[in-house]
């Protein structure tokens, strides 16, 4: 058996894959391929990686936008319940969070709108915004 595989071998060693090259010239563009290969591979995932790490850039930053965002929400909610409370008792204590609202959503808005650097992101957001009125400049409260 053992002198089979030596035979074997040997017959291997003696007829190239390719004929007319020596077997370390074929072993030699072998490991050439397969480095070809892996550094082709390490491309194609750098890329990938430096893709990954834009978009997750991207969704970091919508996160904030959307806190800021829900924020400037929450400040006209609070504005418009003082509002309403004052409507139905006449209590002009209930005014405070509206007045205070007045000056602090304006710059809420602001900062909102600073943080979106993307145009088409920036039109979508300003677009629904000002399309709920709520956008336009607040009247003083009695």
């Amino acid at each position: 058996m053992r002198g089979f595989k030596v035979r074997r071998f040997r017959r291997i060693c003696e007829k190239p894959y390719i004929p007319g090259m020596k077997l370390a010239t074929q072993i030699f563009l072998g490991f050439l391929i397969a480095i070809s290969i892996d550094l082709l591979d390490s491309v194609a995932n750098y890329m990938l990686t430096l893709r990954v790490k834009t978009v997750s850039e991207f969704l970091n930053r919508s996160e904030l936008v959307i806190r800021q965002s829900d924020d400037v929400n929450k400040g006209m909610i609070e504005m418009e319940s003082s509002f309403r409370g004052f409507l139905l008792t006449g209590d002009r204590e209930l005014l405070k969070p509206f007045n205070e609202g007045r000056s602090a959503i304006p710059r809420r808005v602001e900062g909102v709108r600073a943080m979106v650097s993307l145009p088409y992101q920036r039109g979508c957001w300003i677009r629904s915004f000002w399309c709920t009125g709520a956008g336009r400049p607040m009247r003083t409260a009695l």
